[in-house]
C-alpha cells in the first residue's frame, strides 16, 4: 500500500488527478496561493509539471566523452555538467555487449554525483545515484532487471521534469527521491521478429524502499 501511494502521489497520473479535483470543485474559480487561476487544459496540463525547486541559469557547461575499445562492445563514459549558479554534476560508467550462444547480452552501470554550484539558486544539492542494468535478447524476446540507488542529502537533479537518464525511469515514475531505492523487471517484445516491424508488448515491475 505504500508503495502504491508513493506512486500515485508523486507520479504524473496522480498530479493530474489531484489538479483535477482542485480545479472541478466549488472553488474552482478561487485563485490559488500562486494568484492564478487554472482553466484551460493547457493550464492544467502545466500545472501538473510545476518542479519542485525553480530556477533560471545563464549558461550550462558540459564537457567529457565516450571511449569504445574491445571490438566496440565496451563504452567507458566520463561527463561533467555545469548548470551555472544551480549545480555540478559528474558521471562515469561503463556499458558492455555480449553473447551467450544465441542470446545477446547487454549491461549498463553508471555513477552520477551532483552538488550546488555558484550562487545556490535552488539551494544545497547532495545527490549521488548509482544505476544499472543487464539485459538478455533472443528472437524478439528481451528480459532486464534493473537496480538503482539514491543517496545523500537530496534527489536527483534534472533540467527537465519529466526525463531522467536513470536505468529505471518509467513513463509516470523515476524513482529518484532521496534515499530511494528501486528494482526493476522488465520484458519486451518486439514483434519485428515475426515481420512486424514498430509495434513492441512491454511489462515492467518496479518495486522501491525509501
Amino acid at each position: 500500500m505504500k508503495a502504491l501511494q508513493r506512486l500515485l502521489t508523486r507520479s504524473f497520473s496522480g498530479k493530474m488527478l489531484a489538479v483535477k479535483r482542485v480545479t472541478e470543485n466549488r472553488g474552482k474559480r478561487t485563485p490559488g496561493v500562486d494568484g492564478k487561476i487554472w482553466s484551460t487544459p493547457v493550464a492544467k496540463s502545466t500545472g501538473a509539471h510545476i518542479p519542485q525547486r525553480n530556477a533560471s541559469s545563464d549558461a550550462f557547461n558540459y564537457v567529457g566523452g565516450d571511449y569504445t575499445f574491445n571490438g566496440n562492445r565496451t563504452t567507458l563514459s566520463g561527463w561533467i555538467g555545469q548548470l551555472e549558479d544551480i549545480y555540478l554534476q559528474t558521471y562515469l560508467g561503463v556499458e558492455h555487449k555480449g553473447s551467450l550462444g544465441s542470446w545477446s547480452l547487454a549491461g549498463i552501470l553508471g555513477l552520477y554525483d551532483a552538488v550546488e554550484d555558484g550562487a545556490h539558486l535552488i539551494g544545497d544539492v547532495d545527490n549521488r545515484a548509482l544505476h544499472g542494468m543487464v539485459s538478455a535478447t533472443k528472437a524478439g524476446h528481451t528480459f532486464s532487471l534493473g537496480y538503482q540507488w539514491m543517496f545523500g542529502e537530496t534527489a536527483f537533479p534534472r533540467v527537465f521534469a519529466n526525463i531522467a537518464p536513470l536505468s529505471n525511469e518509467l513513463p509516470t515514475y523515476d524513482f529518484s527521491f532521496t534515499d530511494e531505492i528501486s528494482y526493476q523487471l522488465k520484458y519486451r517484445y518486439d514483434f519485428v521478429a515475426v515481420g512486424i516491424p514498430g509495434l513492441a508488448l512491454t511489462a515492467r515491475y518496479g518495486p522501491a524502499t525509501m
